[in-house]
């Protein structure tokens, strides 16, 4: 996509991985176009799994799923579910009317399904409660 589009690979600082060319840290920003692009570190999934907020929406990815998913997978080679369980804490910087796209379920499929539910509107407070 990178060639294709001339658009930056972007990872967590700490990660070991080919092709990135921007490495971000916490609060770190990016702006594309008129939108303002901040990141957050949220590991467990990962080592380097990191939350991305643009304009009161919030991409989680495997970081949190919904249903009988649980709070996101943590059983690949880096993931913690210690530092999982304390990451869910970086939800509360969020306003509960924060709209969270995140992984529906766990899948085996190689491709992102984001989703956002008509019912979780206010769902930075409906994850925080479960």
């Amino acid at each position: 996509m990178r060639e294709r589009t001339g658009c930056d690979y972007v990872m967590w600082h700490s990660t070991a991985s080919l092709g990135v060319n921007r490495l971000v840290g916490e609060e770190d920003t990016l702006a594309v176009g008129a939108h303002t692009v901040r990141f957050h570190h949220a590991p467990g999934h990962t080592n380097d799994s990191m939350i991305v907020d643009v304009a009161g929406h919030i991409m989680t990815g495997d970081f949190l799923f919904t249903g009988d998913g649980g709070v996101g997978r943590d059983d690949l080679p880096s993931g913690r579910v210690d530092e999982h369980w304390e990451a869910l804490s970086v939800l509360s910087r969020f306003p509960g009317e924060a709209i969270v796209l995140h992984r529906s379920r766990p899948t085996r499929h190689h491709h992102a399904e984001f989703v956002v539910e008509p019912s979780e509107q206010s769902c930075v407070e409906h994850v925080l409660a479960r």
